[in-house]
């Protein structure tokens, strides 16, 4: 290797084999992070970089200004290796790097106001998680119990309503209509008719599958830690933290006996047993540049180690933003798929707006844009002043994909308001849509090409592909086996995708799919002109 020639081979005989390996079989260890699996096949969604080559760089040699020494020492090469070793006027070329592609989100539609505090022990409505289970959309909702005293936690800018709240229920089946059911578990105005389920301080709950069947639900409370663990001289914050709560069907609750947390985590705490960690993870309020976002992963939900800082407000971000909340929740059917749909609460308007990240392992999230993907609603809306990413993202019975979300008419401070006659107090549940598989993808302005970082076992179906293009714009696909185009499915065969549509097959010329193929593998490389391109899903291979 003392030898500068003979480095500068193995350099690019190594980055030959490591593209030709790319090519054939490569599967990197995050690319799960945005791949599904279901009953019409396996689906690649691109939301991150994890199912993109990113290709390489390649020595150019020029055969002029090689010695004979080198000339022979190349010719071995060749032969040991029986690989192609690039000749001609030197210098680098790229392989397989991706060009002029982006990944941009796409903004929420929202739907109609569909569940709002229309009950006579309903003052306001201040958090949800919904989980669709036995054919029936399932929503356990905070709430504040009009005409009951409130009392609050106040420190260093922080205030956290300990009494006076409740949590209750409602179903659908359609997740637009709901009933709120007589429960009779707690009484209000003498009567248990209602749909109150506990005083106990919840926001968020889970179903956990992999739990004991009496601890089928879980959820945190934020309540005074023991008076024996908080010193004497602590401030009102040390003296609250988190207890562990479970409950066998979503209505009976208690509390586990120690705290699981210890500190002032208020507002949307979001628990989640994660299949591939084997682990419970927690998503919890923090402190820190402001209100920030830790996590936690234990094997046991009632101990829990102190969670670490996850996400917060960085330099690139306005001085005067937090994160105020975390929204974590799987993407429906896909737990591999972990995503945060924080609010970002602005002190410069007082209001506040959701963003999207995304994790690739579990334990560590980036942005998949730094835009808003949910935005408050306009004069007069009932979610005018600030809004909240809520767990469950949910498939609804159309197909689209719904995210709830806590909205209200008055921003973040301005609760003063209330002493107005024309107050705007309003405020309830919605859903951020988004059509199937599209909260994100890969966008190219003008034209931009990339390969699939892993190779695909073909059926006898079409590839089908989920996409959108401009005026003018297409999507060409080419299927490649070696690092070569496959003959017959190149680019010049393909007949490109126009329009705007929802896993529509690729064609090429002369084939009306790819059953040529069936059962072989192949790496996908796409070039993409005024469009976006969403995900693509490969049939079974038996079909």
């Amino acid at each position: 290797m003392k030898n500068p020639f003979f480095h500068a081979v193995w350099v690019a005989i190594i980055s030959v084999l490591e593209i030709a390996s790319l090519s054939v079989h490569a599967e990197p260890s995050n690319a799960a992070s945005t791949k599904t699996a279901n009953a019409k096949g396996r689906t690649v969604l691109f939301m991150d970089w994890s199912s993109l080559d990113k290709g390489n760089w390649q020595p150019v040699f020029d055969t002029n200004r090689l010695t004979d020494d080198a000339r022979k020492q190349f010719d071995e090469f060749k032969k040991g290796f029986n690989i192609e070793t690039r000749l001609g006027e030197h210098g680098m070329v790229p392989v397989h790097v991706p060009n002029g592609v982006w990944i941009t989100i796409e903004e929420a539609q929202k739907s109609p106001r569909w569940l709002a505090p229309d009950q006579p022990w309903e003052k306001h409505i201040y958090g949800a998680t919904v989980i669709h289970e036995n054919g029936k959309y399932r929503c356990w909702y905070p709430m504040a119990i009009a005409n009951r005293k409130r009392d609050s936690v106040f420190d260093a800018e922080r205030q956290m309503e300990i009494t006076g709240g409740a949590l209750a229920y409602a179903e659908s089946t359609d997740g637009f209509h709901w009933v709120k059911p007589s429960l009779g578990l707690m009484t209000y105005a003498g009567s248990t008719s209602n749909n109150l389920i506990t005083q106990i301080q919840m926001f968020t709950i889970f179903r956990d599958d992999h739990g004991k069947t009496e601890e089928r639900y879980k959820s945190f409370e934020f309540a005074e830690l023991p008076t024996n663990e908080v010193p004497r001289e602590a401030k009102s914050m040390d003296k609250y933290g988190l207890y562990a709560v479970v409950s066998p069907d979503g209505f009976h609750w208690k509390r586990l006996p120690r705290p699981v947390v210890r500190h002032f985590c208020d507002t949307f705490n979001i628990g989640a047993w994660d299949p591939s960690l084997k682990k419970y993870v927690g998503y919890f309020r923090g402190h820190s540049l402001g209100r920030s976002i830790t996590r936690s992963e234990t094997e046991d939900f009632s101990d829990w180690p102190p969670p670490q800082s996850l996400m917060t407000s960085g330099p690139e971000d306005p001085a005067g933003d937090d994160l105020y909340s975390n929204g974590f929740t799987f993407y429906p059917g896909e737990q591999s798929i972990r995503l945060l749909f924080p609010a970002v609460y602005h002190r410069t308007t007082d209001h506040s707006d959701v963003r999207m990240a995304i994790s690739s392992d579990g334990q560590s999230f980036n942005w998949v844009s730094r835009q808003p993907i949910l935005k408050c609603g306009g004069p007069g809306d009932w979610d005018v002043g600030q809004l909240y990413a809520q767990p469950s993202l949910v498939r609804l019975p159309d197909g689209r994909l719904a995210l709830p979300y806590n909205g209200y008419g008055h921003t973040h401070n301005a609760s003063f308001h209330n002493y107005y006659k024309d107050a705007n107090t309003e405020s309830g549940l919605g859903w951020a849509l988004w059509e199937d598989g599209r909260l994100a993808g890969l966008e190219a302005d003008e034209t931009g090409d990339f390969y699939c970082s892993s190779s695909e076992s073909l059926g006898s179906q079409q590839i089908l592909l989920n996409a959108r293009t401009r005026s003018g714009g297409r999507i060409e696909l080419e299927l490649v086996q070696k690092d070569k185009p496959v003959p017959g499915f190149t680019f010049a065969d393909c007949i490109p995708f126009e329009g705007d549509g929802k896993w529509v097959g690729t064609r090429w010329r002369g084939k009306a799919d790819s059953s040529a193929l069936a059962g072989k593998r192949v790496q996908l490389h796409f070039r993409l002109t005024k469009a976006k391109l969403f995900g693509y899903r490969i049939p079974p291979t038996d079909s």
